[in-house]
């Protein structure tokens, strides 16, 4: 049990990176992958003042894509986040990562 809630936080911690901060266009830019992920528009855009993050970005920029939706939303990721990890662990009891992983989630952002 302390493996399928210490993976839950871990994963609640991505989600946290990834819809509350730019880390991920950041990384992309230092690699020169920026074209590739439309993290070049999306400096552009930061560059004339745009607050959001990169996750914002996406959503309002490219959201006719359902991976781009499924993403930029935290409670849809956090459940299939939690399906996979119960998939992945195939244990039983790695269900309850489902409604964890999106509680930490939740709990982080308070912490914020």
């Amino acid at each position: 049990m302390f493996v399928i809630i210490s993976i839950a936080f871990v994963l609640s911690y991505f989600m946290l990176v990834w819809l509350k901060s730019n880390a991920f266009a950041e990384y992309v830019t230092v690699l020169r992958l920026d074209y590739l992920f439309h993290v070049h528009e999306y400096n552009e855009l930061r560059g004339q003042g745009y607050g959001g993050t990169y996750a914002d970005f996406l959503y309002e920029y490219y959201s006719n894509n359902f991976f781009i939706r499924l993403s930029s939303c935290a409670i849809c990721l956090s459940f299939w986040l939690g399906v996979f990890e119960t998939l992945t662990l195939a244990d039983p009891q790695a269900i309850v990562s489902v409604p964890l992983i999106l509680f930490f989630y939740l709990l982080f952002n308070k912490m914020l």
